[in-house]
């Protein structure tokens, strides 16, 4: 069985590859030598916005899992900086332990759409029928 992504054009991939790694619509149609245009409609295409976002989420995973593996670093320096003989770095320390617990447990999987064709054409749906 084919899947959606099989159905991109190589110049669609190489697009959400480049989208993905941070360049602007107006300079990815310009790397693979396609109007801006073009790219603005296969930005509305269900099996471009599935591969684009399977692309961004497993961006996010990857950076996730490398940041997991500094993890014991990042403990050990901050908990000798949580020892620290200066009371205004002891509490920064401790702030930033607090604030990085929270910010985890707020952000975990936001801000990236489905990865199935259907489902990221439905998160495009507007039944009044204006801009999103």
């Amino acid at each position: 069985m084919t899947t959606p992504y099989e159905a991109l054009k190589p110049q669609q991939i190489a697009a959400a590859t480049h989208l993905v790694a941070g360049a602007s619509g107006r300079k990815t149609a310009e790397l693979i030598g396609i109007a801006a245009e073009t790219l603005s409609r296969w930005r509305q295409n269900p099996n471009f916005m599935a591969f684009l976002n399977q692309l961004k989420k497993d961006a996010v995973g990857d950076a996730r899992e490398h940041l997991r593996s500094l993890n014991s670093r990042a403990v050990k320096a901050v908990e000798e900086l949580l020892d620290s003989p200066t009371d205004t770095i002891r509490l920064s320390a401790a702030k930033f332990v607090l604030h990085s617990m929270l910010l985890d447990a707020d952000t975990a999987g936001q801000g990236i759409g489905a990865t199935d064709p259907v489902f990221a054409q439905l998160e495009t749906f507007n039944p009044t029928g204006g801009p999103l």
